[in-house]
């Protein structure tokens, strides 16, 4: 198992519960080495940044884990497995610095915008589980013979649609925040499944293209059987000659 360097540090988020995970390793640990996990929400940000306005970032990540729930895990024990294991997931962020903390803030700018509209539009809010592809909405064309669903990809920057799980659209953006100013502030569900006549008919014909295809396959295939069983019945002929 990896030992981290001692300057590591890793945060990870929970949009649906509106925490960050904070975890790093302390190699001086009285008990051989622990990891640390602290648990906070943007409240704690904001109570650093009204207590230091001032002061430099390092200040600001020191009081929120001051104040915010901890817990340590001891080399040798199931938790600790499980902190290492944690650690060697994606984080959204790592460091300490004002690239961190400005991230972490729009992160969560974001899924305010998006539950604010799934509120209205659909009466809950938006799953966060999969941060590429959280989903803002989804609707069938006037015919019902295709799906059309719409996502918001926070990681890859970008609002993409789909048709029949295919991705047939996606809108970059130049940055998180370019993306909650332009796109996520403004969702709305008729735009997010506008799907032109163009797309649709080039959908259709790549659809018919792919069953010809397949249909060639299947005569070419059941030729190729016929050959086989002919030249089978051929050899056994021979030798009953």
């Amino acid at each position: 198992m990896r030992i981290p360097e001692s300057n590591e540090d890793r945060f990870f988020v929970n949009l649906d519960k509106g925490y960050i995970e904070w975890l790093y390793y302390n190699p001086d640990a009285s008990s051989g080495g622990q990891y640390v996990l602290n648990h906070f929400g943007l409240e704690h940000f904001i109570e650093a940044l009204l207590r230091y306005p001032t002061d430099s970032v390092e200040k600001i990540f020191e009081y929120v884990e001051e104040n915010c729930k901890q817990w340590l895990a001891d080399i040798g024990t199931p938790f600790y497995k499980q902190c290492a294991d944690r650690f060697e997931h994606e984080a959204v962020a790592s460091g300490i610095s004002i690239q961190t903390f400005i991230h972490l803030f729009e992160l969560f700018q974001a899924a305010d915008l998006i539950n604010e509209y799934c509120v209205e539009e659909f009466g809950s809010k938006a799953c966060f589980q999969n941060l590429e592809k959280i989903g803002l909405a989804y609707t069938t064309t006037e015919d019902g013979a295709h799906e059309i669903q719409s996502y918001a990809n926070l990681k890859g920057l970008c609002l993409e649609t789909y048709v029949d799980n295919k991705l047939v659209e996606a809108q970059k953006f130049k940055s998180l925040d370019d993306m909650n100013q332009r796109c996520l502030g403004s969702l709305d569900f008729g735009e997010l499944t506008y799907i032109s006549d163009e797309v649709l008919e080039e959908i259709e014909q790549n659809a018919d293209l792919c069953q010809k295809c397949g249909l060639m396959y299947d005569l070419h295939k059941a030729s190729g059987h016929r050959d086989i069983e002919n030249q089978t019945r051929n050899k056994k002929e021979r030798e009953s000659r």
